[in-house]
């Protein structure tokens, strides 16, 4: 179709000429209004943040070849950073001359007080309290026998304590060998009638049968020693 078969009216409408089809059939003329757009050529809306997010993703205003480009930072490791450290110390030291010095001063007077004698024990008079006369020879003689006089009362009572708390702890333990024995006894008995009775018993219910006479033999021991 040429731009020659297109005309605009009076109205400013714009008259497409129709035109024949390669089947020989003729298309009708098309009015189009005047100020009409067509849908493909229509601006489509778009919100904010649609048009930030599809923007150049810049300032306003700002030129990007001016700004520097930084250099990516790579995390230090630990040998560098062992480096660095020395580096400091080592910078530390060339602008306190002093300070290494007098460290080092320390050091060899600590080193000194090391290897020389080492100190004496403090005497008896020097470790008496401020303010206490030494004790004479009686007194003292007096305070060590009072002093062992107690050591001796306070060992006695031990062992007395001790013992009477081994007879109580014995006392225990035979009464709960009588306890289980006098249970072991009563599930014989209730045995010995289930056997009376006719009924099976199981291998271990006759073991427990075989056992009887023993267990209230030590049962009348366990009771003659603890009414003793």
């Amino acid at each position: 179709m040429s731009a020659s078969a297109n005309s605009e009216t009076e109205d400013g409408e714009r008259v497409i000429r129709g035109s024949r089809r390669p089947d020989g059939t003729y298309r009708k003329d098309i009015r189009v209004k005047a100020g009409y757009v067509p849908l493909e050529e229509q601006a489509t809306f778009s919100s904010r943040s649609s048009q930030f997010r599809n923007g150049p993703g810049r300032v306003p205003g700002l030129i990007i070849d001016e700004v520097p480009e930084q250099p990516a930072v790579r995390p230090k490791g630990k040998s560098a950073k062992r480096n660095e450290a020395k580096r400091k110390k080592k910078e530390e030291e060339q602008l306190h001359p002093a300070d290494g010095m007098l460290a080092s001063q320390t050091a060899e007077l600590r080193l000194e007080g090391q290897n020389g004698s080492s100190p004496q024990p403090p005497s008896a008079a020097s470790s008496s309290p401020p303010g206490r006369i030494p004790p004479s020879g009686s007194t003292a003689h007096e305070m060590a026998s009072n002093q062992q006089g107690m050591s001796s009362a306070t060992s006695v009572k031990a062992a007395s304590n001790s013992a009477a708390g081994g007879l109580t702890g014995d006392q225990n333990d035979l009464e709960k060998r009588l306890r289980a024995l006098r249970k072991k006894l009563r599930q014989v008995d209730s045995l010995q009638d289930k056997q009376a009775a006719g009924q099976l018993l199981m291998p271990d219910e006759s073991e427990k049968l075989k056992h009887a006479q023993q267990w209230r033999a030590e049962a009348s021991n366990l009771e003659y020693a603890l009414a003793q």
